[in-house]
């Protein structure tokens, strides 16, 4: 959650981290797909 809201996604309104989990909170569900994207491409790295 972190990294992700110091990377400043402009789809992104805010997060919330506990020790496994993170919730992404989107500014719009039509949002969600770039979102997910993003994520998986931090995923490979």
């Amino acid at each position: 959650a972190f990294s992700i809201d110091h990377a400043k996604w402009s789809e992104i309104i805010g997060t919330l981290a506990g020790d496994d989990t993170i919730l992404l909170i989107a500014k719009s569900e039509a949002e969600v797909p770039a979102i997910l994207a993003k994520i998986q491409d931090l995923m490979k790295d």
